[in-house]
């Protein structure tokens, strides 16, 4: 009966050996993992930074593109209006 209560608890402190190791490695892995994906949203977080950056610029850009139609379309507007003006002097 001594031999049936020691193997008992030998086979008990074994399991819980094995399973305190799995356990561990299994910690382990979680870490890996979650230094990872921690890496991955840096990595998203510094691109998102990116990205509204440049469309802050692009926008500007537009901006300015537009302004410059408008103003070439002024200058257009003049330069037909002062080749009308000396085309109608050059009749008189």
């Amino acid at each position: 009966m001594r031999w049936v209560v020691l193997v008992l608890v030998i086979s008990g402190w074994v399991a819980f050996a094995v399973k305190h190791a799995v356990s561990e490695k299994e910690k382990a892995q979680q870490k890996v993992r979650i230094s990872e994906l921690e890496s991955e949203i840096g990595s998203y977080r510094f691109i998102v930074k990116d990205v509204e950056s440049s469309s802050e610029k692009i926008e500007s850009i537009i901006s300015t593109l537009e302004n410059l139609k408008i103003d070439l379309d002024k200058l257009k507007d003049k330069m037909e209006k002062g080749a009308n003006h000396e085309s109608s002097q050059d009749r008189e």
